[in-house]
């Protein structure tokens, strides 16, 4: 269901950033940042392991050719998963509400306005319908957590199914 339009007036406009949101960086920078949050638990223990067998002159050859370039692989893939599923931005307009992941934000995509519905709050959860969507927010990692819960439940009330 699309937002009331005669509800929109009455929407406050407002962003709302998560610690996470990647600012004015490009997509790139967006990338490498992501990308090297997992590396040095994903590379220590191969480093260990391929240590020790160099120490008791074992064949270090599949680690080279093998192991670490499938922990780089993993690691690229975990950035990109995180990056695409990662809220990190969430924009109340007339329009409704628009929730932008951090790929989104660092590639300046347009906002997917949708209507938000059943605000919930749990501790440290804040949950709630998105168009057809669940959506859950960990309030740790938003600094406006306490705005952004009021915000979202003047949205919902604002985007009421009007009787017909």
């Amino acid at each position: 269901m699309e937002p009331d339009p005669a509800a929109a007036s009455a929407l406050p406009s407002a962003v709302f950033a998560s610690r996470y949101h990647p600012g004015s960086a490009g997509a790139v920078a967006t990338f490498a940042r992501a990308y090297t949050r997992p590396l040095p638990a994903v590379l220590l223990p191969l480093m260990i392991v391929s240590l020790a067998v160099a120490l008791q002159d074992g064949n270090v050859t599949p680690f080279l050719t093998l192991y670490f370039p499938l922990a780089f692989a993993g690691c690229a893939a975990w950035a990109l998963f995180w990056l695409y599923r990662r809220t990190v931005e969430v924009r109340l307009d007339g329009q409704g509400v628009c929730l932008r992941t951090a790929w989104e934000v660092a590639t300046d995509q347009p906002c997917r306005w949708h209507a938000v519905y059943g605000v919930r709050y749990g501790v440290p959860w804040i949950a709630f319908a998105w168009g057809h969507t669940a959506v859950e927010l960990n309030e740790t990692e938003w600094p406006e957590a306490p705005a952004l819960l009021q915000a979202l439940r003047t949205a919902a009330l604002d985007f009421r199914p009007q009787p017909a």
